[in-house]
């Protein structure tokens, strides 16, 4: 009887979900994102990989995206990723992933990189058979890097 309980508290105890996400400008080229995973019901030191991913887009002062001939090459969105590598304690686990916009051409001032579609993903185990934990999109729709 008492490894059956253990069993369903263990069971009970998975339920991961992100708490306290954010998201910021670190700098003209680069977002920030951070928060919490928790109730990951994994052992402490399990591997965690968080990943974040977005859309990136070079925007002009007039809220274009700039369509001259030198930027045809350049799809109007760039998709862009950044991912690290965290540990579980006590079921959770803390992380904060940068995302940086390298964008050819490059987009210098006073255009802005606008960030869209923002995700972030926690998965554990070895590359090519990760197990995907969860994923978010709860992010405000638009973050403006200056």
């Amino acid at each position: 009887m008492a490894a059956l309980a253990l069993g369903a508290s263990a069971a009970w105890a998975r339920s991961p979900h992100f708490q306290n996400l954010s998201a910021f400008c670190a700098d003209a080229d680069t977002l920030a994102c951070s928060g919490k995973d928790v109730g990951l019901g994994l052992p402490d030191n399990t591997e965690v990989t968080v990943v974040v991913t977005a859309d990136a887009q070079c925007i002009n002062p007039g809220d274009n995206s700039p369509n001259a001939n030198n930027k045809n090459d350049t799809p109007d969105k760039t998709a862009v990723e950044g991912q690290g590598i965290y540990f579980v304690s006590s079921g959770n686990l803390q992380f904060s992933v940068d995302v940086d916009a390298i964008l050819t051409p490059s987009c210098s001032p006073p255009m802005t990189i606008d960030f869209t579609n923002v995700e972030v993903c926690a998965y554990t185990g070895d590359p090519g058979t990760s197990v995907l934990l969860n994923c978010s999109t709860n992010f405000d729709s638009l973050f403006s890097c200056p």
